[in-house]
């Protein structure tokens, strides 16, 4: 009664429709823990390629920020060389001021073709004109829309630095000339006295620092992308191998569940969770099982016939039908508690 009250309590506790249930919740916490790590793993790489992405193009701007300077002081130097008169103030790689007598006529474009062919953008140099009170292109390489150079064309008026520049200040920073976006730098150029005649200008496409941003976007995708996999992957290995010991232990739950006590419950020598579960697991069914293995060596086997409560009756060697008087004779053995009479 005791053994099959706790069997009994084993089937409740680790009934076969619970152990099921438990194998399924392993499974969902099989994928959960691969999705979860996907998701953590998509979300790393988001987070890294937008901190990428606002560092890139931090980088890029201060690239183009120091390559505008350069470009500039190329262009100041390049014109000194042409024209002694012209006095260059440097700190460093920045231009800081430009004065020349006058804007000479040029004959020819060779000055901003020869900082066009070291810079690699364009350049110009503007005559201011009292007159249209406008800057005029003198000589330059940036082409308009229809391929020619832009010589004689003016400053527009709506021109980001047109406020700037009227006040004897450089601007650096973006434009939009004849349909296309630069990266800019326009100096000033005084005359000796300080009277504002004219302006140094270079340019760099923004497609190209676009072009550099893209690229190596791209790059680092890629090699985001497959570190992310290979993070994946090896995650996914790792989950399964770490849950394949629960696999095992709901078999042999379930085998404790359905009444078999002895049932092997492996993974008790771990020293995590999953080996304090098998080894209580295990203790609990010895626990149980004790009286059940006791009671199945005491209980007789199924097909053993009772004992007889008289021998049974033997024919005679003649082959009579008669019984024989020592076989069928009762038993003069004396019973216990009964009294044997004495002999007449």
């Amino acid at each position: 009664m005791v053994s099959t009250r706790r069997v009994s309590l084993v089937k409740g506790l680790f009934g076969a429709r619970h152990i099921m249930a438990r194998a399924s919740i392993r499974s969902s916490l099989a994928a959960r823990a691969v999705v979860f790590t996907a998701l953590l793993v998509a979300l790393t790489a988001a987070g890294v390629g937008a901190a990428a992405y606002w560092v890139l193009s931090e980088e890029l701007a201060t690239k183009a920020r120091a390559d505008i300077e350069v470009n500039l002081r190329i262009l100041a130097l390049t014109y000194a060389q042409s024209y002694p008169d012209a006095t260059i103030t440097l700190d460093g790689e920045r231009v800081v001021r430009a004065e020349i007598a006058a804007i000479p006529s040029f004959t020819d474009d060779a000055v901003v073709d020869r900082t066009a062919a070291l810079i690699g953008g364009n350049a110009t140099i503007f005559a201011y004109d009292a007159a249209s009170d406008r800057f005029v292109r003198r000589t330059t390489n940036l082409k308009k829309e229809n391929g020619e150079r832009a010589v004689g064309t003016e400053l527009a008026a709506d021109h980001p630095g047109q406020v700037l520049l009227r006040r004897g200040e450089p601007y650096r920073g973006p434009a939009l000339l004849f349909g296309q976006r630069f990266f800019t730098a326009y100096q000033p150029i005084f005359a000796a006295g300080g009277k504002l005649i004219g302006i140094f200008y270079v340019g760099t496409p923004i497609q190209y620092y676009d072009n550099i941003f893209v690229h190596a976007i791209s790059d680092m995708s890629i090699v985001a992308g497959l570190g992310a996999l290979l993070v994946a992957s090896l995650t996914i290995v790792l989950v399964r191998r770490s849950l394949r010991p629960l696999t095992v232990l709901a078999r042999s739950l379930t085998q404790l569940a359905e009444g078999d006590l002895d049932a092997e419950v492996e993974d008790t020598h771990r020293t995590d969770e999953i080996g304090a579960i098998a080894s209580g697991s295990r203790c609990f069914a010895t626990r149980c099982g004790a009286p059940a293995r006791w009671k199945r060596r005491r209980r007789p086997p199924r097909n053993a016939k009772p004992p007889s409560a008289r021998p049974p009756c033997t024919s005679s060697p003649t082959g009579s039908s008669t019984r024989s008087a020592i076989s069928c004779a009762p038993s003069r053995i004396p019973q216990p508690g009964s009294r044997r009479r004495p002999a007449p």
